[in-house]
């Protein structure tokens, strides 16, 4: 099923409008905030960057935006013959299909890249879901163990560490958990049919709706996580090894942003703070909204582990916005070469439910 030139013309225009609006909120959103903690005029911070580490900054973005395809690779079902889609499709796939994340509601990058792969390489586009949900809590895992890890051996300042403590430590703890529970999506669900249900049953109005919308959304991705088809203890290994590579090429981001500053962060530190925002940003998937909770991560944590003052995270975290913003708009030009097939009617039809119809429809298959 594909959609008409003039529909499918339409859907790409709108697309390319609402992610150059959703780009420009980010772009605004991280400026304002790393303004928050830096007076001096922006003409001057621009004077003082040194571009080129932004332009490393912003293709190593880009590189782990397409990590998130090999990544989750180890966790399909081989097709027949024995053979799995290759990396370097799969991560120019994902890298096209996050432009849709700002586009449409819920994951739509993922539900587009599952149907995709399920017309172009023979994947179940319901495996194909859930083993990319799978990875980001594999992902997730690994960068709540790293956390763990290292939080005893970081510096911290004595005046903000019961802070710090208490923060990092109930983000790694909270992500090692979820992570875990990945891998008993009923336990996840029993556990939210004990918790928000009756939370939104008995709360009045707002707050009632908050708790009903977290548990559906819950319910939804235990559904996702139990349809993952088990491939062995070395399937996980990979898709943990490509996490870790994931955070080194992100890592390697931030340390840019700074050096076009002229900062130089505590490594170990700038490390941790990484895996709590990825902590953050996954978790959040779970939660309603979340814009800012990145930028607030990502400076508290290099001011209280990575030896920099406030205004100086708040020019790291400015350098990340834009390696970001870069990084979407050379997406975009990786989602022209795929739009033929994101933008089929099928497609825009899964990702304007939100979620994957009955293989059985006719819809998907």
């Amino acid at each position: 099923m594909t959609a008409p030139p003039q529909s499918r013309t339409r859907v790409l225009l709108r697309t390319l409008v609402v992610v150059g609006i959703g780009t420009s909120v980010l772009a605004l959103t991280g400026l304002a905030l790393s303004r928050f903690f830096t007076d001096r005029p922006v003409t001057d911070l621009l004077a003082e960057v040194e571009w080129h580490w932004l332009v490393l900054a912003t293709l190593c973005v880009l590189l782990g935006t397409g990590s998130h395809g090999p990544r989750m690779r180890p966790l399909l079902p081989p097709r027949p013959g024995g053979r799995r889609p290759g990396a370097g499709a799969l991560g120019s796939l994902y890298v096209a299909a996050s432009v849709l994340n700002l586009s449409f509601p819920g994951p739509a990058g993922e539900l587009a890249a599952a149907v995709v792969l399920g017309r172009t390489h023979g994947q179940h586009p319901t495996a194909v879901l859930a083993a990319s949900l799978h990875a980001r809590f594999v992902a997730l895992l690994v960068a709540a163990l790293i956390t763990l890890a290292a939080l005893p051996v970081l510096d911290i300042p004595a005046d903000v560490r019961p802070i710090a403590w208490a923060g990092a430590g109930g983000l790694g703890i909270g992500g090692a958990v979820l992570g875990g529970l990945s891998f008993r999506p009923d336990v996840l669900r029993g556990l939210s049919l004990r918790t928000n249900a009756p939370l939104a049953r008995s709360l009045p109005g707002a707050v009632g709706r908050l708790f009903g919308k977290i548990h559906q959304q819950v319910m939804q991705l235990s559904e996702s996580l139990v349809a993952v088809p088990r491939q062995g203890l070395g399937a996980y290994l990979s898709a943990a090894a490509w996490s870790l590579g994931s955070l080194l090429t992100s890592f390697t981001a931030i340390l840019c942003a700074a050096q076009a500053f002229g900062l130089s962060p505590d490594w170990l530190g700038t490390f941790v703070t990484l895996c709590l925002t990825l902590i953050a940003a996954i978790a959040l998937i779970l939660l309603p909204g979340g814009l800012g909770s990145f930028d607030l991560t990502l400076v508290g944590m290099l001011v209280a582990s990575a030896g920099l003052t406030a205004e100086e995270a708040g020019l790291v975290l400015l350098g990340v916005r834009v390696a970001q913003v870069a990084s979407i708009a050379l997406a975009a030009v990786v989602f022209l070469y795929w739009a033929r097939q994101l933008l089929s009617a099928d497609v825009v039809a899964q990702m304007n439910a939100g979620s994957l119809a009955d293989p059985d429809d006719g819809v998907v298959g």
